[in-house]
Formats: structure tokens, sequence, C-alpha cells
């Protein structure tokens, strides 16, 4: 008892507390107990000790000091628990490590263990109310209970400066630490002095805690860099200690910034920093790292259902398939086909087996099911792959009726997908049931529309085959407008030859909610967008589907022609030109104006003329002019697309346009109506004109050249006879072209990058990019607005005077003698401080620039390994604008026709509206820090509150088929006639009711008497 209470006795313990580092954290003695034992006594005694007690101060049973007494185990105070005390035995329970303890402590008296079970419940409230003062001021405010559970998803960026562990390099991975426990280690980037951890290599973590363990925590959250070793302990190359409270506020958006410091018991000076990120974890979040710690060791993450789906493809048989497959067979005299891939599922036996007409007939009816694909806002395009004609067999072989497998892949912004197998056909068609029909989301209004037709081959190893491509703009396609085209496809866009591979039908289909967003869409610039496939074969369909089979990125002669050749061509545009300056210069006629007769009035070179007399008279409007004259240019250009007679040529007007932008809505224009084969003669004489002309032009030139070498040679004939004259150059041998790749191909790259941007400034010009064109013109007209009215001759001319006076007059001499005289020359040692503080920012000034390219490079191997690992890990990018050499144009046979859809009851509009029938497959475009997310598209076009959004679709016996939608005209009207109604009212009307009161008042007042 008297060893006990010597021990316990309240007075006797300090109330300070001892710090021990390592795995041991922070200990108060009074927030821990010992477990002694003697040798030759198994009875345990508790003493209230902490660590810097001396192990001489154990007393004996006498209360001597002993040195036999030596502490066995340090139980924290929490882990104490007095369940009872009966007589002099104190029944407690221990729990060290998890692992708990029944014990029965024997005292000399109920008092003795009475006063034990006293003490230990007054430490216990003693330390909780330390805790608790700690926490709070540990908290800074923050309004949250100790016992919460905090999820905080963690991101380890990258490190820089590090130093050299390895003579002059390091493998830094990166350990993180809570109360002396690691909680996370990252995997090693070899040999870097400045690391980027990404998806592959640890960077994601989940610290999931509660509360009190995250702000208790001594050190905080501890960042630890090694240098990783094969052999023996990992080197410290430094540490940074990142206080609870900063990780809890972080939102994840910004980058945290350590510098790293020594690390206790590091031998190495630490260097550079690292950077880190920090949010509280959503539930997708967790879902993610849930799915990545299970498929960790996959290259690629499981498809969801819906991209499974999406994924498979119906049809692709084998060659002895094929050979067991009957596909063609007569039925009373009349020979039907076998329907592929497979027959209606609704109506299998009416559809096993068709004639070539129904099959034709049965393609062009609405499509029964389809894939909701992409994460654009602007819009949405319909897409139906109808058939395919003339296309060649590419699986000629020992089996006669092995023909071409074909399928085509379809690719729109962020969206790839295939459509079904039709096998061993040359002409195939895909049917409603089949998969054929997709809806594209759509991100910026210049997107095209990509279409390959591949050659299906099983196997590993046996990559598809492409037989051809073709891009369809979609920049002028009209709204409410159904429209079924018909391509020409070719293995190639690049080359100057090419020869057509068939042919491709297609039905599209724009819809537009909101037309003055979707012209505004265009002042954003294109995205840069990439799409990731899951194996070789799928990359290789991609990047054929959206370059063709010859790859232009490859050093390569041809490749080099192929752009001289089309930068050669270019000068067609000197035809044009003479063409336009003819007109202006003789007044003909171009703007057609119905007066009884059609007569065309030369409106151009009026405008000429006068603008050419203003800026004669007054050359402070020559600014204004030239803006102008860019608008008056590109709107010639729109004029003469429109005199065109193929309609498949024409563009969008900037009238249509304007009226987008300023009302919301087109009324000048409506939906496409175009016929087949509309205007097919007149475009093909028009076309062959053209043609012809330029055949003219250029035999002319080349007769010019001949006569003109003729010349030359009968010069130097005449000079020869004089005399031999002394060669200069070096006759050209032999030689390979591969020695000379180190200079031709930068040249071939230098003419890639031209070329391309003479494509997309050709395209503007000829109105290919209409949204462009138009924000253009929209432009330079302002400007040149602007300039008519701002006065920049009189803002330059006294710009210039003041220069002049100031800076060239007499007043310098003043500023010679109260300023610049009285400057003293720098000392020595003040010229060498000017030349390190001028080093310094510059060094500054580098390192900002050094350090924006290394987060760029951050982000972006981020996401492309996020990408790999949710979509797949072959990446190919998708243009946007339009850089194709070729643009593809319709057949004559394409037409259009404006959409029209079948009026529906309510609940069968309801489950369009809901995405019934389809599919729903998201896009590639993610967005978000640290764990972006696929960039979320409503599914649905279900409206909330409403019935409907589209009430005009009901039949006329639906509910709220007789609701309309004041148009915005009719909506302004209604809102002025109500303002109008009640100020009238109230000049009016208030006078008037006031009047009737006070007389009314008076009245009843008369009859009362008072």
């Amino acid at each position: 008892v008297s060893r006990i209470k010597k021990r316990m006795n309240l007075p006797e313990i300090s109330s300070g507390s001892s710090t021990a580092t390592g795995k041991s954290g922070m200990v108060n003695p009074r927030d821990s107990i010992k477990l002694n034992s003697a040798s030759g006594d198994d009875m345990s005694v508790i003493s209230g000790m902490g660590f810097e007690m001396d192990e001489k101060d154990y007393f004996d049973a006498n209360g001597h000091k002993s040195n036999d007494w030596k502490p066995k185990y340090i139980i924290p105070l929490d882990g104490v628990v007095v369940n009872k005390v009966d007589g002099h035995k104190c029944y407690t329970t221990t729990i060290l490590a998890g692992v708990k303890h029944a014990r029965k402590l024997l005292f000399d008296s109920y008092e003795a263990a009475s006063e034990f079970s006293e003490l230990i419940a007054m430490y216990k409230a003693e330390q909780k109310e330390r805790t608790d003062r700690k926490l709070k001021v540990a908290l800074g405010g923050l309004d949250v209970n100790q016992d919460d559970k905090v999820t905080l998803l963690i991101e380890i960026v990258s490190g820089w400066d590090l130093p050299a562990a390895d003579l002059t390099t390091s493998d830094p991975l990166v350990k993180v630490f809570l109360n002396g426990e690691v909680v996370h280690k990252t995997k090693h980037i070899p040999n870097t002095l400045d690391p980027i951890w990404t998806l592959k290599t640890g960077s994601l973590f989940l610290l999931e805690t509660t509360v009190k363990d995250l702000f208790m925590s001594p050190q905080g959250v501890m960042f630890q860099v090694f240098d990783y070793d094969t052999l023996g302990g990992n080197d410290s190359l430094g540490a940074a200690i990142v206080n609870p409270k900063v990780l809890f506020d972080a939102t994840g958006e910004e980058r945290m910034e350590l510098k790293l410091q020594q690390a206790p018991g590091q031998k190495m000076e630490a260097a550079g920093g690292i950077a880190i990120r920090c949010r509280h974890a959503t539930d997708y979040d967790k879902r993610f790292m849930a799915k990545l710690e299970e498929e960790g060791n996959k290259e690629v993450a499981d498809a969801s259902e819906a991209e499974a789906k999406a994924e498979s493809m119906a049809g692709g048989k084998s060659d002895l398939a094929t050979l067991a497959t009957k596909y063609v067979k007569k039925v009373d005299g009349i020979e039907k086909i076998r329907v592929r891939p497979c027959p209606d599922p609704k109506r299998k036996k009416l559809t096993e087996w068709m004639t070539e007409d129904e099959i034709q007939n049965e393609t062009m009816l609405d499509s029964n099911h389809w894939f909701d694909v992409g994460s654009g806002k602007l819009g949405r395009l319909f897409v139906e792959v109808l058939g395919c004609d003339d296309l060649p067999n590419l699986d000629k072989g020992v089996v006669s009726k092995n023909k071409t497998d074909a399928f085509v892949a379809c690719i729109f912004e962020d969206g790839l997908i295939n459509t079904d197998i039709i096998d061993d056909c040359l002409s195939p068609r895909w049917l409603p049931w089949s998969k054929r029909a997709f809806i594209y989301h759509i991100m910026h209004t210049s997107s095209q529309l990509f279409l390959g037709v591949f050659d299906f081959d099983a196997g590993f190893g046996n990559d598809h085959d492409l037989i051809g491509r073709v891009a369809v703009d979609i920049s002028n396609l009209r709204k409410d407008t159904t429209y079924v085209m018909k391509f020409d496809i070719f293995p190639t866009t690049a080359m100057t030859k090419r020869e057509a591979q068939g042919n491709i039908t297609i039905r599209l289909r724009l819809e537009v909610d909101d037309d003055r967003k979707f012209v505004m869409g265009n002042l954003a610039p294109p995205p840069d967008v990439y799409v990731n496939v899951k194996n070789s074969k799928d990359f290789n369909v991609a990047r054929q589907t959206l370059y063709g089979t010859y790859d232009m990125d490859s050093y390569n002669m041809k490749t080099i022609n192929a752009y001289v050749e089309e930068l050669m061509a270019y000068k067609n545009l000197i035809y044009h030109v003479g063409d336009a300056l003819l007109a202006l210069l003789l007044w003909r006629g171009t703007f057609s104006v119905l007066l009884g007769r059609n007569l065309k009035i030369p409106i151009h070179s009026f405008a000429v003329w006068i603008s050419a007399i203003i800026i004669v008279e007054r050359p402070s409007y020559a600014p204004s002019f030239f803006f102008a004259s860019i608008s008056w240019l590109l709107l010639a250009v729109m004029s003469w697309r429109a005199q065109n007679p193929d309609a498949w040529l024409h563009s969008k007007t900037f009238r249509e346009l304007l009226e987008a932008l300023v009302i919301g809505k087109t009324v000048t224009s409506g939906p496409d109506d175009i016929p087949p084969n509309y205007n097919k003669e007149q475009a093909e004489a028009f076309r062959k004109a053209w043609d012809d002309r330029i055949a003219r032009a250029e035999r002319l030139a080349t007769k010019q050249a001949e006569e003109a070498k003729k010349l030359e040679d009968e010069r130097l004939k005449e000079l020869a006879d004089v005399g031999d004259a002394e060669e200069i150059g070096t006759k050209a041998g032999g030689i390979s072209i591969d020695p000379m790749k180190r200079i031709l191909f930068p040249i071939q790259q230098y003419l890639a990058i031209l070329c391309k941007f003479v494509r997309i400034l050709r395209n503007i010009v000829y109105w290919e990019e209409s949204y462009f064109a138009f924000w253009l013109t929209l432009g330079c007209f302002a400007l040149s607005i602007v300039f008519a009215f701002f006065p920049w001759v009189f803002l330059l001319r006294w710009t210039a005077r003041i220069v002049v006076w100031i800076f060239l007059g007499p007043v310098m001499k003043v500023v010679d003698i109260f300023y610049y005289s009285k400057i003293k020359p720098l000392s020595e040692e003040e010229e060498i401080q000017k030349i390190l503080d001028s080093r310094a920012q510059t060094r500054e000034a580098n390192f900002e620039a050094v350090k924006e390219v290394r987060i760029q490079k951050e982000n972006n191997m981020k996401l492309r390994e996020i990408k790999k690992f949710m979509f797949g890990k072959y990446i190919t990018h998708i243009p946007i604008l339009k850089q194709d050499r070729h643009k593809d144009k319709p057949l004559p046979e394409s037409y259009a026709v404006p959409y029209k859809p079948e009026p529906m009851p309510l609940a069968d509009l309801a489950m369009k509206e809901a995405g019934y029938n389809r599919t729903r497959i998201g896009g590639q475009h993610l967005v978000g820090s640290m764990i972006p997310r696929i960039d979320p598209t409503a599914f649905t076009d279900a409206p909330a509150g409403n019935p409907t959004a589209r009430p005009e679709l009901l039949d006329k016996d639906s509910p709220g088929a007789k609701v309309s939608k004041d148009s915005n005209v009719a909506a302004y009207a209604k809102i002025g006639g109500i303002v109008v109604a009640a100020g009238a009212f109230t000049w009016f009307g208030v006078p008037m009711l006031t009047s009737y009161a006070s007389s009314g008042i008076g009245y009843v007042k008369g009859l009362v008497g008072i």
C-alpha cells in the first residue's frame, strides 16, 4: 500500500510533458501508466510515471527504494479501464497495441484499491480537459465534433531541385506520416531531381482519420522524401510538415508548395521542395479510389455496362462460318437476302430473309435505339449510318463467298463508337434495329464528324483495314432539317491524287435549343480533345478515321512533295482575284435586283469608288475603310458562294447568324429543303467551266515558259560560241535521301505548319468556317465604326508634338540641371550589388517561367495517366478546326427536308425525353482537379415541373397540347403592355379612385353627423 501511495501521490507527479521522437509521439506523465514487475514476483503494480522518471525511484514493500523493479509495459491512460473494485481487488482491462488483457490488481485494503480507481478517473478527466483545450486551439474556431470522421483526398504532385543522393541524380519517393505512422508511400521515380508523381506511381491516397487524431497530431502531417535504394536503407532527402488545419481547409484547386527541411537523423542537407493538393474526399473520389485499389494491377479499368454495350459489335464471322452460311435464297421465284447482322428481335421470322427493295425500305425507317455520346452542351447532332455502296473486296481468298466485312467508325469530338459489322457484303445496309444511330453532344460549332469504313479482321495482330474515310462539315447545317447525305470515301485526304473506294450514306439532324448560345459558343477557343482506346487495333481505327492511311507526320519525300503541290495549287487564287478586279474596274453587275426583270447592279464597284473618293479627300478615314474593306471582302465571298448552283456549297449567311445573335433565332431563313440532284447539270457545268478556265491558263503558262526557255537556250548558245563559260556549280550525283533527313525533315514540319495555317485561313475566307467568318466580319465592321469616330489623327498629332517639345526641346536642360547632373556615380561595391540584384531578378523571372512550364507538364502527365486508366492507354488527338486538304462534298443524290416529327401522346413523348431506347455513354472530356470526372451532360430532356419540354409535339388530345409558348417578341409585347397599363392606371385611375373615396367618406360623415 505504501508503495502504491508513494508512486500515485498526486503532488509528486509533474504536470509537465516530455517529448519522445519517432513512434512514441508526445506523452504527458499523467497520460500514461507503467506496469512494473520485479524478479520473483508475478504480481503487477501500477506506477503513474512518465518517460523521464529515474529507474532508481522504484520502492519495495517497505517503502524503500529498490533497483529490482523494472518497467515492463507503458500503457496509455486511455488504455486502462477500471471495471470494478471488490474489496482489496481491482479488476481492470488494459489495451495495448490493440490487444486487450484482463488484469486483477491486488491491494492491501479496500481504501487503497478505491484510491487507485479514483486517481485513474481523475487523471482521465484531466487528460480529457487538456485534450479539449489543445483541440480547441488547434481547430482555430472550426465548429466540428472531435469524434467526427475525416476523409481527405491528398495528391503528391511533384518535387523540384531535390538533392542528388546518387552522384548526379536521385530516385525519389515520398512517405507520409501521421502520429508517427506511415499512412502512404509513393513509388519511386528513377533518375530525376524533378519528379512528377501520377496515378500510376501512387500520387493519390485517402487519409481516413478523426478530427481529434488529425488535429492532435504533434507534428501535423509530415511528407518526407527519400532516395530509393535497392540495397540498404533509403536516404532521406528532406521533409515538410503541414499544419492539419491547412489540410482541413484546402479545396484541392491550389497547389501547396512546401520547402523541404532537414529531417531528424538526416545526414544530407535538404534542398528543393514538393507540391501537394488536398481536399475533403467526395463520394466520387471514394468510389474512384476503391476502384483504383481493386483494379490497381490493371492498366485500364473495367468498362461499365453501358460502355461494354457501346464497345460490342454484332457480326464478324470467321472464314469457316462464312463457308457454312447461306446469304441468298429464292422463295417463290423471288431472290431474298439474309439480313445481317441479325433480324429484328421483334420480327425475327419476317426480317430474317428480305428482298433488296425491302431491305432498302427498312433502312430508311427511324432507328429503334440510340447511343447518346459526348460531353458538349451547345446542341446535339443525330447521326444514322444507313449504308455503303461499291466497296472493294478486301477479303479475297480461297473461300469465294468471303467478302468485305464492313463496319463504320464514327468520331465526333470526344465520342468514338462503331457500328455493327455487316459480314460478306460490298453494299451493306444497317437496319433500324442494328447499332447505327448515335447522338453526339456538341462542344464547339466548328467540330467535324469523321466516318471511317473498315473491313473487320478478327484475331490478334490483324488490324482492321481502312477502305475509306470522310469528314462531314456540320457548321453549315441548319437545325430542324433532316439531311440524307451521300459521300465518296477516300483512303487519304493529304495526297494530290485520290481515287474513291465506294461511297457512304448517312442521315443527319442538328438540334439546337438556344441559337444565340450556339453562335456565341464559337467565341471560345476550340477545345484540345484527345480520345483514348484500349488496344492497338482500336487505336489504328481511330487514327485512320481521323487522318487516313497516309502518315503525314513521318519523314517522307512524298509528304514534302504533297505539301509543295498543295501550296502551288493556291496559285489558282490568282484567277479569282483577277476576275474580281476586272469586275470592279469595269463596273460589271454582281448584285441581283428584281425590277420587272432580273437586273444586276455593280454595287461593289460603286462602294469602292465612293470609298476611294472619301479617302483621297479625308485620309483620316483610311483605318476605318481598311477594316470595312475586310468585312466587305468576306461578304462578297459569301455572296459569290450563294450564287453557286450547287446548293451543298452554300454557307450560312451573315444575316441569319446576326439574327440568331440579336434576337435569339433566325427569321429570314428556315430549314433547308434540297431535293435530290438539285441543279445537278448547272453545278456540273459551273465546275467544268471553272476547271477549263484553269486548264487553259495553265496551258498558256506552260507555253510561255517553254518559249522563255527556248529563248534562253538560244542566248546561251550564242554566248557559248564566244567561248566556254566557266562552270561555277557542282553537278549533283546520285545521293540517298536518308542522309538528308536532318535537313529535309524540319522543312517538312515547317511546310505542314504552313499548310495547316493556309487551310484554316482559306476556310474562314471561303465561309467553310461560317461562324469564324461571321465574327471576323462583325468585328471588322465594329472597328471600322470605332475608327470613323475615333480622333486618332488628332491624338497622333498631339502625341508627336508633346514628344518633340518635351524630349527634344530646351526643357531637357532643366532635367539635366536639377536631376541628371546630381546623380552620383555608383561605387564599385554598389555596382557589384546592382549586378547581383539584377541577376536575382532574372533568376526569379526564370524560376516563374520554369514553374509555369512545370505546372503545365504536371497537369498533362496526370491527365494522361487518369485517362489511360479510365478509357485506355492508346491516345489520339481529335482535330476540331477543319485542316484537311480536300473538302468532302455531298454527292448530287443527297437531299434535305424539313424535320417534322409526328405528334405523339404525352406518355410516349415523356418516355422519349426521359431517355427511353437510349444508352448514355459519357464522353472523355474530363473536368476538375485531382480526380477529374467526366463532364456531366444531361441525359434526359425531361423538364422539371412541366409534363414535357416540347408541348408542340403532343397530339391534340393529350393534356398540355394547347399550352403555347410565347415567342420573344410576344413576351416582350405582353410585358410592355402590362407596364403601359400599370402606368396609365397609376396616372389616371389612382386620382379618380382617391376622389371617389374622399367623396364617399364625406357622404358617410354627413349621414352620421360628424
